[in-house]
Order: structure tokens, then sequence, then C-alpha cells
């Protein structure tokens, strides 16, 4: 947490020997390797900025060659997670335009 920048970082890391999903056909695979470390934008914590940065890995899929490993808490190439997107989405439909 960094109080003068009122802002949290969150830091993801997976443990070594994980299994992850192919997007394509969800099939368990090992780490093939590991790409950019993204940040991505989530709600707020006690009025703070909060980041979460992760590295999330690469898969060899046998039928779908390599691609990135699907993750829960964000879409592929998105810069938000998933419960920011909503939140997003949920203020925008509520305000007059």
């Amino acid at each position: 947490m960094h109080v003068r920048e009122e802002k949290v970082d969150v830091f993801l890391i997976h443990s070594e020997g994980a299994l992850w999903s192919c997007p394509e056909c969800g099939m368990k695979l090992p780490a093939y390797d590991q790409k950019d470390q993204p940040v991505l934008r989530h709600l707020d914590t006690m009025a703070f900025q909060t980041w979460v940065h992760a590295r999330p890995p690469r898969v060899e899929c046998p039928n779908h060659a390599v691609r990135p490993a699907g993750v829960p808490w964000a879409e592929p190439n998105s810069r938000f997670t998933k419960f920011f997107e909503r939140f997003a989405i949920d203020v925008a439909q509520e305000t007059d335009t």
C-alpha cells in the first residue's frame, strides 16, 4: 500500500507446477512461458486505487498451439479486472446521459 499515492498494488504469483487452462478448449496444461506483467485496474480498496500485477503464462495446447492461459479475474487483453468492468457497466447504465 502506498498511502501518499492513495494506491494499493496487489501482486499475484503462481506456484511452480500449477496447471492452466487453454483458452480455446479448457484443457489443463503446465505453463509454457510467461508474458509481460500486465497491470490491471481493480475496484478501489478503502478509497485507494487498486492495481493487480500478474504474469499469466502461456500454455502449449496440443490442439491449439501456444496461447495465453485463461485467468478467472480478467478477459484476454483487458486493462481491467472483471469486477471493475462490471462496476463500470453498472454505473454507466444507471447514469443519465
